[in-house]
Protein backbone atom coordinates (compact mmCIF):
# COMPACT_ATOMS: atom_id res chain seq x y z
CA UNK A 1 0.00 0.00 0.00
CA UNK A 2 1.58 3.13 -0.83
CA UNK A 3 1.49 6.30 1.49
CA UNK A 4 -1.01 8.24 -0.05
CA UNK A 5 -3.19 5.18 -0.27
CA UNK A 6 -2.67 4.78 3.88
CA UNK A 7 -3.10 8.46 4.77
CA UNK A 8 -6.60 8.69 2.19
CA UNK A 9 -7.98 5.43 4.01
CA UNK A 10 -7.33 7.05 7.94
CA UNK A 11 -8.51 9.99 6.26
CA UNK A 12 -11.98 8.30 5.32
CA UNK A 13 -11.94 6.35 8.72
CA UNK A 14 -11.32 9.87 10.64
CA UNK A 15 -14.32 11.54 8.89
CA UNK A 16 -16.81 8.58 9.54
CA UNK A 17 -15.82 8.56 13.43
CA UNK A 18 -16.65 11.94 13.95
CA UNK A 19 -19.49 12.65 11.46
CA UNK A 20 -20.53 15.48 8.77
CA UNK A 21 -21.11 18.09 11.25
CA UNK A 22 -17.75 17.73 13.26
CA UNK A 23 -15.01 20.97 13.36
CA UNK A 24 -11.93 20.32 11.70
CA UNK A 25 -8.88 22.85 11.74
CA UNK A 26 -9.44 24.44 9.06
CA UNK A 27 -11.16 27.45 10.02
CA UNK A 28 -14.91 27.65 9.07
CA UNK A 29 -15.22 24.17 7.71
CA UNK A 30 -17.05 21.35 8.63
CA UNK A 31 -16.13 17.45 7.97
CA UNK A 32 -17.98 17.64 5.36
CA UNK A 33 -16.38 20.64 3.46
CA UNK A 34 -13.29 19.06 4.26
CA UNK A 35 -14.46 15.76 2.38
CA UNK A 36 -15.74 17.96 -0.87
CA UNK A 37 -12.67 19.59 -0.73
CA UNK A 38 -10.52 16.79 -1.26
CA UNK A 39 -12.90 15.15 -3.85
CA UNK A 40 -12.86 17.80 -6.09
CA UNK A 41 -9.19 18.13 -5.65
CA UNK A 42 -8.84 15.02 -7.30
CA UNK A 43 -11.03 14.99 -10.10
CA UNK A 44 -11.74 18.30 -11.06
CA UNK A 45 -9.15 20.80 -13.14
CA UNK A 46 -11.76 23.56 -12.18
CA UNK A 47 -11.53 22.38 -8.47
CA UNK A 48 -7.55 22.91 -9.11
CA UNK A 49 -7.79 26.24 -10.20
CA UNK A 50 -9.72 27.45 -7.79
CA UNK A 51 -8.15 25.91 -4.85
CA UNK A 52 -4.43 27.39 -6.36
CA UNK A 53 -5.64 31.21 -7.05
CA UNK A 54 -7.89 33.12 -5.09
CA UNK A 55 -9.40 34.66 -8.10
CA UNK A 56 -10.82 31.83 -8.89
CA UNK A 57 -11.73 30.42 -5.85
CA UNK A 58 -15.18 30.27 -6.52
CA UNK A 59 -14.55 27.41 -9.07
CA UNK A 60 -13.75 25.22 -6.27
CA UNK A 61 -16.25 26.45 -4.25
CA UNK A 62 -19.14 25.48 -6.70
CA UNK A 63 -17.67 21.96 -7.30
CA UNK A 64 -17.29 21.55 -3.72
CA UNK A 65 -21.23 22.39 -3.80
CA UNK A 66 -22.15 19.91 -6.71
CA UNK A 67 -20.26 17.28 -5.15
CA UNK A 68 -21.91 17.41 -2.07
CA UNK A 69 -25.62 17.92 -3.71
CA UNK A 70 -24.52 14.35 -5.32
CA UNK A 71 -23.05 11.99 -2.59
CA UNK A 72 -24.43 12.03 0.97
CA UNK A 73 -21.47 12.93 3.75
CA UNK A 74 -21.40 9.13 4.38
CA UNK A 75 -21.15 8.13 0.97
CA UNK A 76 -18.48 11.00 -0.16
CA UNK A 77 -16.33 10.07 3.42
CA UNK A 78 -16.42 6.33 1.49
CA UNK A 79 -15.78 7.30 -1.87
CA UNK A 80 -12.56 9.04 -0.69
CA UNK A 81 -11.34 5.60 -0.55
CA UNK A 82 -11.21 5.06 -4.37
CA UNK A 83 -8.39 7.25 -5.07
CA UNK A 84 -7.26 9.99 -7.47
CA UNK A 85 -8.47 9.99 -10.89
CA UNK A 86 -6.45 13.10 -12.40
CA UNK A 87 -3.71 11.82 -14.85
CA UNK A 88 -0.46 13.56 -13.04
CA UNK A 89 -1.51 11.33 -9.82
CA UNK A 90 -2.30 8.26 -11.61
CA UNK A 91 0.99 7.84 -13.20
CA UNK A 92 3.87 5.37 -11.24
CA UNK A 93 4.61 7.51 -7.90
CA UNK A 94 2.21 10.05 -8.87
CA UNK A 95 -0.28 9.49 -6.20
CA UNK A 96 2.45 9.76 -3.36
CA UNK A 97 3.36 12.99 -4.97
CA UNK A 98 0.73 15.02 -5.00
CA UNK A 99 -1.19 13.63 -2.15
CA UNK A 100 0.54 11.78 0.54
CA UNK A 101 1.43 14.50 2.51
CA UNK A 102 -1.91 16.28 1.91
CA UNK A 103 -3.79 13.75 3.09
CA UNK A 104 -1.72 13.06 6.33
CA UNK A 105 -2.42 17.07 7.27
CA UNK A 106 -6.34 16.58 6.41
CA UNK A 107 -6.31 13.44 8.25
CA UNK A 108 -4.88 15.52 11.64
CA UNK A 109 -7.23 18.36 10.63
CA UNK A 110 -9.87 16.18 11.51
CA UNK A 111 -8.91 13.95 14.50
CA UNK A 112 -7.29 16.91 16.14
CA UNK A 113 -10.35 19.42 15.79
CA UNK A 114 -12.26 16.50 17.76
CA UNK A 115 -10.10 15.06 20.49
CA UNK A 116 -8.99 11.67 18.90
CA UNK A 117 -6.26 10.33 20.34
CA UNK A 118 -2.52 10.31 18.14
CA UNK A 119 -2.38 7.27 15.51
CA UNK A 120 1.24 5.34 15.27
CA UNK A 121 2.85 6.32 12.26
CA UNK A 122 5.47 3.65 10.44
CA UNK A 123 9.01 5.04 10.42
CA UNK A 124 9.55 5.14 7.03
CA UNK A 125 6.42 7.53 6.46
CA UNK A 126 8.26 9.84 8.93
CA UNK A 127 11.23 9.80 6.94
CA UNK A 128 9.18 9.88 3.60
CA UNK A 129 8.35 13.36 5.54
CA UNK A 130 11.55 14.63 6.43
CA UNK A 131 12.66 14.10 2.66
CA UNK A 132 10.10 16.19 1.48
CA UNK A 133 10.65 18.55 4.10
CA UNK A 134 14.81 18.94 2.82
CA UNK A 135 13.41 19.27 -0.64
CA UNK A 136 10.37 21.99 0.31
CA UNK A 137 11.70 23.48 3.46
CA UNK A 138 12.96 26.71 2.03
CA UNK A 139 9.99 27.39 -0.07
CA UNK A 140 7.82 27.20 3.13
CA UNK A 141 9.92 29.42 5.20
CA UNK A 142 10.95 32.28 2.78
CA UNK A 143 8.83 34.93 4.57
CA UNK A 144 10.28 33.93 7.56
CA UNK A 145 12.61 37.10 8.99
CA UNK A 146 14.82 34.94 11.07
CA UNK A 147 17.22 31.89 10.50
CA UNK A 148 15.47 28.42 10.97
CA UNK A 149 16.67 24.43 11.53
CA UNK A 150 14.00 21.79 11.22
CA UNK A 151 15.12 18.91 14.18
CA UNK A 152 13.97 15.73 14.07
CA UNK A 153 13.22 14.59 17.56
CA UNK A 154 12.30 10.79 16.73
CA UNK A 155 16.12 10.45 15.04
CA UNK A 156 19.80 10.89 15.68
CA UNK A 157 20.02 13.26 12.34
CA UNK A 158 22.07 16.77 11.86
CA UNK A 159 19.60 19.75 12.15
CA UNK A 160 18.02 20.83 8.57
CA UNK A 161 18.71 24.36 7.82
CA UNK A 162 15.93 26.03 5.72
CA UNK A 163 16.60 29.45 6.17
CA UNK A 164 19.32 31.76 6.71
CA UNK A 165 19.28 34.81 9.40
CA UNK A 166 21.28 36.49 12.07
CA UNK A 167 19.01 35.14 14.43
CA UNK A 168 18.06 31.01 14.31
CA UNK A 169 15.35 29.66 15.67
CA UNK A 170 15.43 25.46 15.75
CA UNK A 171 11.93 23.62 15.19
CA UNK A 172 11.99 20.47 16.93
CA UNK A 173 9.51 17.60 16.50
CA UNK A 174 9.02 14.23 14.68
CA UNK A 175 8.89 15.19 10.47
CA UNK A 176 4.75 14.45 10.41
CA UNK A 177 4.37 17.24 13.07
CA UNK A 178 7.10 20.02 11.22
CA UNK A 179 5.01 19.23 8.32
CA UNK A 180 2.12 20.29 10.27
CA UNK A 181 3.70 23.36 11.54
CA UNK A 182 4.69 24.56 8.13
CA UNK A 183 1.61 23.67 6.57
CA UNK A 184 0.03 26.37 8.90
CA UNK A 185 -1.16 23.90 11.89
CA UNK A 186 1.14 25.84 14.45
CA UNK A 187 -0.81 25.45 17.66
CA UNK A 188 -1.86 22.21 17.13
CA UNK A 189 1.56 20.62 15.80
CA UNK A 190 3.97 18.85 18.97
CA UNK A 191 6.85 21.11 17.60
CA UNK A 192 9.05 22.83 20.00
CA UNK A 193 10.41 26.09 18.83
CA UNK A 194 14.22 26.89 20.67
CA UNK A 195 15.45 30.37 20.44
CA UNK A 196 15.28 33.78 21.86
CA UNK A 197 11.62 34.80 22.63
CA UNK A 198 11.36 37.62 19.95
CA UNK A 199 13.16 35.39 17.12
CA UNK A 200 10.29 32.70 18.14
CA UNK A 201 7.34 34.73 17.81
CA UNK A 202 8.67 35.69 14.53
CA UNK A 203 8.47 32.31 13.32
CA UNK A 204 4.71 31.97 14.71
CA UNK A 205 3.81 35.11 13.26
CA UNK A 206 5.29 34.51 10.31
CA UNK A 207 2.90 33.96 6.51
CA UNK A 208 4.87 30.43 5.90
CA UNK A 209 4.63 29.22 2.27
CA UNK A 210 2.25 25.95 2.44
Amino acid sequence: MGYATAQRQAFSDALLEVGADAPTLCEGWSAYDLASHCWVRERSIKALIGIGSQRFAHLAEREMGDARERHGFVELASLLREGPRLLATLLPGGDDLFNALEYYVHTEDVRRANGLPRRPLDPDFEDMVWKRLRQLGRSFFAKVPVGVLLERSDADEPPMRVRSGAATVTLLGRPTELLLFTFGRKDAADVRLIGDPESVDAVRRADLGA
